[in-house]
């Protein structure tokens, strides 16, 4: 029973020896793991088995490493990327296109960059063509205000004057002159309903004084 007791105190003690290697060996501390298996493990460790494990360790650090390597190397082309495509949205072309030439050419193909090039471009055209679009229909909305306030203030000469010079190419003269006998139409209607209003007013008076 005693040397049952010797043995299993014995077996414990290989099993942390050999879990203390193991973790050594794992952390990639592979000095301190030697020290202790010869110290301490090689009578009764196969040095075959130790090896091996060293072995695995070794490639899982090497796979990982490059693994590491791999992803830093994506990060920073992921970011160069974005440098280059911020400064085409910017219409920075020559520092794009010198960032590109230092740092990118091995991984981002010139067809592929000159595509991103032409689309930034075209992007830019086009909106800078929105901008003088929408500059365009506000100047012309603030003409046509002016127009037809002169108008409805039944100033006719100066709204024909007005239109002429700057409405004519692109407000046609039908819809001009309708708007024009619109507002003149309005305004006998006002003048009507004000001699009818006069009319009754003095018709009132009269009444009254009768």
């Amino acid at each position: 029973l005693k040397d049952l007791h010797s043995v299993d105190r014995l077996g414990k003690l290989q099993r942390n020896l050999r879990k203390q290697v193991l973790m050594l060996v794992q952390g990639c501390d592979y000095y301190s793991a030697h020290s202790l298996y010869h110290e301490q493990c090689a009578s009764w460790w196969p040095k075959r088995e130790y090896e091996a494990n060293v072995s695995r360790a070794k490639e899982s650090q090497v796979r990982r490493a490059k693994k590491e390597e791999a992803r830093q190397l994506a990060a920073a082309r992921d970011n160069l990327l974005s440098q280059v495509m911020a400064l085409l949205d910017e219409a920075n072309y020559d520092v794009a296109d010198r960032l590109y030439k230092e740092h990118c050419t091995e991984w981002w193909p010139l067809a592929d960059y000159q595509i991103a090039v032409s689309q930034a471009k075209e992007k830019k055209a086009k909106k800078a063509a929105e901008e003088e679009a929408r500059q365009l229909a506000a100047a012309r909305d603030n003409l046509r205000s002016q127009v037809m306030t002169l108008i409805n203030e039944a100033n006719y000469d100066e709204a024909n004057l007005l239109y002429k010079d700057h409405c004519a190419e692109w407000w046609s003269l039908a819809n001009y002159q309708i708007a024009v006998t619109r507002a003149k139409e309005e305004e006998a209607e006002r003048d009507a309903e004000e001699e009818a209003r006069k009319l009754a007013a003095a018709r009132d008076n009269l009444r009254s004084q009768v």
